[in-house]
């Protein structure tokens, strides 16, 4: 059985993805980890890129541009900067106010550097995946809103 290989943030998790595969009768990988930024999405993705198969389906849920990561020096792994700023409220968190406020201005300062250098790269990667015969597709959930009253 091929499958569908979905990497992303919060809004590539929960059933949808398992809906999706059982449709299109696929084995599903959930790779999406919440709160994740787009270059820890791609790096998932690198990961497991000699694993995906020709025939397979990637979707890949984009996290918000304005994430970013930074290097955790104890754990030797990448954090995505959703850690300092609430992306829905526009406002850094409690903890990134003790500890990194020049890490937060400097990623949104340069947000559309960082992130044009990381859709480069992932458009490479992309290629490499349809040259192997693996359909890939870019999703980007939208969070319903809820009605007042």
């Amino acid at each position: 059985m091929k499958n569908l290989w979905h990497f992303g943030d919060s809004y590539g998790t929960g059933e949808w993805g398992d809906d999706l595969a059982r449709k299109l009768k696929l084995n599903h990988i959930q790779c999406s980890k919440g709160g994740q930024s787009n270059y820890q999405i791609l790096f998932d993705i690198i990961k497991y890129m000699n694993e995906i198969n020709e025939g397979d389906l990637v979707l890949i849920n984009w996290s918000f541009m304005s994430r970013g990561t930074i290097m955790d020096i104890n754990s030797k792994r990448g954090i995505s900067s959703n850690n300092f700023y609430d992306d829905e409220n526009k406002q850094i968190t409690d903890i990134a106010k003790q500890k990194v406020i020049q890490f937060i201005d400097y990623n949104i300062n340069n947000t559309f550097q960082m992130q044009s250098a990381l859709l480069f790269l992932a458009s490479e990667i992309q290629n490499r995946l349809v040259e192997r015969g693996v359909d890939v597709r870019s999703v980007f959930v939208k969070k319903e809103l809820k009605k007042n009253g």
